[in-house]
């Protein structure tokens, strides 16, 4: 008996699998034609009886794979007139930024700002899309759903706002046919790279001081697992003598990430040190600002009377702060286009440079496309 039963259970798999796969067999045919560029933006595609004739496949199937291509945004139909490829489909439009955040608890400035930032972007024919790895992992939902749009060939490109090292042999990283563009260090990506100039951002900082007639300078910093306190010292020490200033081993402090609140308390033992204490002030990181203006307001500095502060920012979502400070830092929207456009150079078949350095800004030097609008954060919920 069971010999028996077992050609037809076959024969029922076989059956439900092949609707299936004609239907995957138009899908396939039409997506790719569009991708390919056999069918252009804003042109019609085969009608249904056409893609009955060529395959011999039932019109109920066909409908149901112009069904999904409609879903994924590849074409549109115009009644009697047909369907059509969209002016703007999504490989052509749609391109993914994935962000990446240190803690589950909370996200950086540096995120925010990239989040922000996608979501106020006006380009023509252009749409961000955002994509977070927290905390070291990579949530379900998150995942699944770039995973699905890489797979779909739904996106125009990639964007990796930090080292991608959670999604490493997967085919977000690995699919041919998808740009991708790394802002990190050169060494480390695999791919055109943009990046920030933070050595002519500390450099720029410290001019600033020497120009205000600054002379004892303080240099906080996040504390990082692969920075010996002693060689941050040492390199700041050096970088302001060529500017004519002075500091010392306990004017130089790093706070983690985890804790940043911890920087507040060190401001108030900074100030309290003695009469001979800085009269300046770097915060190299947006998400200690917060506090260290804090603790030093707490502490009874009157800014920029007392010591000239230059803060690190993320233009145009600068952090706010509770006494006046001098913001230095990056356009994220500068950061994004030149992404952005070198996504589209590979599109076009044309090499993207390799490296890009971007400059640093004080605030009323930014282009207009990044000029600061305010410290207004948009949350992230998932």
């Amino acid at each position: 008996m069971a010999e028996r039963e077992a050609p037809l259970a076959a024969n029922i798999v076989t059956n439900v699998a092949k609707p299936a796969e004609r239907q995957s067999t138009i899908f396939t045919y039409v997506r790719d034609g569009i991708i390919t560029g056999k069918f252009q933006p804003g042109g019609r595609i085969p009608t249904i009886e056409q893609l009955e004739a060529r395959f011999g496949i039932s019109r109920l199937t066909i409908r149901l794979a112009l069904n999904r291509l409609r879903k994924d945004g590849f074409i549109v139909s115009r009644g009697r007139y047909g369907t059509f490829v969209r002016d703007n489909p999504p490989h052509l439009s749609n391109y993914g930024v994935v962000l990446h955040s240190a803690s589950c608890a909370h996200w950086s400035q540096y995120d925010l700002a990239f989040l922000n930032e996608a979501g106020r972007m006006h380009m023509p024919n252009k749409r961000v899309h955002c994509y977070h790895i927290r905390g070291g992992a990579v949530p379900p939902a998150d995942y699944r759903r770039i995973l699905d749009d890489v797979e779909r060939n739904r996106l125009a490109g990639l964007i990796f706002t930090n080292p991608p090292r959670e999604l490493a042999g997967t085919p977000v990283l690995e699919a041919p046919g998808i740009p991708r563009v790394f802002i990190e260090l050169p060494k480390r990506a695999a791919g055109p790279t943009v990046y920030f100039d933070l050595k002519q951002w500390r450099h720029k900082a410290l001019r600033f001081m020497a120009a205000h007639g600054r002379r004892k300078l303080a240099f906080i910093e996040v504390a990082l697992a692969g920075k010996a306190p002693q060689a941050v010292y040492e390199a700041v020490r050096a970088d302001a003598a060529r500017y004519g200033m002075q500091t010392c081993r306990r004017w130089v402090q790093g706070v983690s990430l985890a804790a940043p609140q911890w920087a507040s308390a060190l401001m108030a033992l900074l100030i309290h040190d003695g009469p001979d204490h800085p009269d300046a002030l770097v915060i190299n990181d947006d998400n200690l600002v917060e506090h260290v203006t804090a603790g030093l307001a707490e502490a009874g500095v009157n800014a920029p009377r007392d010591m000239d502060v230059v803060a690190h920012a993320n233009f145009p979502w600068p952090t706010p702060g509770a006494l006046p400070v001098t913001r230095l830092g990056f356009s994220i929207t500068e950061a994004l286009q030149t992404a952005i456009r070198y996504i589209d150079l590979q599109r076009q078949g044309t090499d993207a440079p390799p490296f890009t350095l971007l400059p640093a800004y004080f605030e009323d030097e930014l282009p207009d496309s990044g000029r600061p609008v305010g410290s207004h954060e948009r949350g992230f919920e998932r």
